[in-house]
């Protein structure tokens, strides 16, 4: 049986809900929240592929090119919020393309390859994990990036994102498979069409590899998953994966 970090996670915060997912498979229909989440990762899946490909191109141009292609087969069209919000993550990032806006902090910006969607699998002590990482840039040194798109109302906590078990489990994970990881980052991104002069609009928080904190969260994980193993009510043996 194999474990992923959400499903853990969810164990720890909440048992009912983990009980009702997991066990009893009544998940709930996917929410707003969660389908722009998934448009808005798709787009960036786009995006990367074609700028590693055109690296002087400007992005915010394509982008506009491709929300105002009608023509477009349905299901690969830019729906308006999500042209919406990743414009806006291009123009603060630079996605004009090299020298019109400035600084490029576009995250595949110095890649080599980059790799979306990467599905992660190995083990911890006697815990099989499973993962999926958004984007992996693989850079010239060996080393790789990591990095997770979020799309949050509320500005994300640093200590928390820092400590916590997601990006530290990762880090770990691409670790036990012969990575040279170079830091773990979560960009976060507010969907909120009307945001006040004052609230946030983009958040980056890196993460360096700290040995002690990926460690701590590591037997934090591998102590939850066990939990659940030894608690036969919490846990569905038809079910070989979870995510």
């Amino acid at each position: 049986m194999r474990f992923s970090y959400s499903q853990v996670s969810m164990y720890e915060t909440n048992p009912w809900k983990h009980f009702c997912n997991y066990v009893l498979n009544l998940y709930p229909p996917q929410s707003e929240q969660a389908e722009r989440g998934t448009d808005v990762h798709s787009a960036f899946e786009e995006i990367a592929q074609y700028s590693l490909k055109n690296p002087d191109a400007n992005l915010v141009e394509w982008l506009d090119n491709w929300h105002n292609n009608k023509d477009i087969e349905e299901g690969k069209s830019l729906g308006d919020e999500t042209h919406m919000i990743v414009r806006r993550y291009l123009m603060n990032y630079g996605g004009y393309g090299k020298g019109i806006l400035g600084e490029n902090r576009l995250p595949w910006k110095d890649a080599v390859k980059i790799e979306v969607e990467k599905k992660v699998l190995t083990t911890f002590d006697n815990i099989d994990f499973v993962g999926y990482i958004d984007l992996v840039v693989h850079h010239e040194d060996g080393s790789v990036s990591l990095y997770d798109y979020k799309t949050l109302s509320n500005k994300p906590s640093v200590y928390e994102y820092t400590y916590g078990m997601q990006g530290n489990l990762y880090i770990s994970a691409m670790q036990n498979l012969g990575y040279k990881v170079r830091e773990f980052v979560f960009d976060a991104m507010n969907p909120k069409k009307d945001i006040p002069w004052n609230g946030y609009r983009f958040f980056r928080i890196e993460l360096p590899v700290n040995p002690n904190v990926v460690d701590m969260c590591v037997k934090r994980f591998v102590k939850i998953a066990n939990t659940i193993l030894k608690n036969p009510s919490y846990h569905n043996t038809d079910r070989k994966s979870v995510v």
